[in-house]
């Protein structure tokens, strides 16, 4: 999940969790300050992430599948799936 611990937009936290023994969420990783956009790659998930048009609808190749994200009222947006490799990471570019 994006996280923006502030509330003041610039300062992004894309933060991993997954369901514990118990069933619940514990935290898997976390990283601070990723920016506007970026990509991530765990043994258990990819992620796509950015900053566009408030709405915009975003285009994400992930291995030789296409997928639509909108993005949010901030112009916030996240893909995440399962992941199908070690190494491919997921592209993304603006729809029209």
């Amino acid at each position: 999940m994006l996280i923006d611990p502030n509330g003041d937009g610039t300062s992004i936290d894309l933060d991993e969790y997954r369901h514990g023994p118990d069933g619940d969420w514990i935290a898997a990783s976390s990283s601070g300050g990723r920016g506007d956009s970026g990509t991530s790659w765990s043994p258990r998930m990819v992620t796509a992430y950015g900053r566009s048009a408030p709405k915009a609808r975003i285009r994400v190749d992930y291995c030789g599948d296409t997928y639509s994200v909108t993005a949010d009222e901030d112009g916030w947006w996240l893909f995440a799936t399962r992941s199908l490799d070690d190494h491919s990471m997921p592209a993304s570019s603006s729809g029209k």
